[in-house]
């Protein structure tokens, strides 16, 4: 068995690191539409094909014991990924949209100016 293998059959807190990384950005990239709608596959592939794959291998080979660990890992896996797709979008903020196409033309920001036309920039 080869220790990538290996590493793949019982969890560790580096492993559950880089779910909750994958997960969070996943989760943030379909918050934010401006992002690659791709990223939420590729967090999901990066953190969930490992251990399945290593789970058939071992399976495949009669190492029972080991294709258990594996799936405890992909089940940890599943249930981070989640929870952080869960929670993230509740901790960005959300702002209507007519909200957000006045903030980015500057009414109604601490910057603006007191009238309710947004501001351009100065002709030469």
């Amino acid at each position: 068995m080869t220790a990538e293998v290996l590493a793949r059959t019982s969890p560790s807190l580096c492993d559950l690191l880089i779910v909750l990384a994958a997960g969070a950005a996943g989760a943030y990239a379909v918050v934010r539409p401006d992002i690659s709608a791709a990223l939420p596959g590729v967090a999901v592939a990066v953190v969930l094909v490992p251990p399945l794959a290593t789970a058939a291998f071992t399976l495949a080979i009669g190492h029972s014991a080991l294709a258990g660990g594996a799936l405890v890992v992909l089940g940890a896996n599943v249930v981070a990924i989640l929870l952080v797709g869960a929670l993230l979008p509740l901790a960005c903020v959300f702002v209507p949209a007519g909200r957000r196409e006045a903030a980015q033309h500057g009414v109604g920001s601490l910057w603006s100016s007191s009238s309710s036309r947004p501001r351009r920039w100065p002709r030469r």
